[in-house]
């Protein structure tokens, strides 16, 4: 996490009032990605993950973590569609390959 950090407070010129600002504008369209991501491996179609993303990104919870400048709750948002395709996976029949690098990933993303 702090190489990410490192880089955004690099190119906002060590201003780091500029970098929050910026990774809460961003929350929307994290948002909507990480969830048309998630769709598109849980098998939707692209037409109706592209509604789905847009919709996560333009709900009230995304929209209102995003104007209180929350940075926790945007980074919770953004990784749950991801979270939730995890979890989906793991548990369908005949999905459970390989146990402990979804582990790990998945508590990886937790601890996050």
């Amino acid at each position: 996490m702090a190489v990410p950090l490192g880089v955004g407070s690099f190119l906002t010129l060590g201003d780091p009032h500029l970098l929050a600002r910026l990774l809460v504008a961003v929350t929307p369209v994290a948002a909507g990605i990480s969830c048309h991501r998630a769709l598109r491996r849980l098998g939707a179609r692209p037409g109706p993950s592209v509604l789905g993303a847009i919709s996560y990104a333009l709900s009230a919870v995304v929209l209102w973590s995003s104007s209180e400048g929350r940075v926790s709750v945007a980074v919770l948002l953004a990784s749950l569609p991801w979270l939730a395709a995890r979890l989906a996976a793991a548990f369908a029949p005949g999905e459970a390959r390989r146990p402990l690098p979804w582990m790990v990933g998945t508590g990886l993303v937790l601890a996050v």
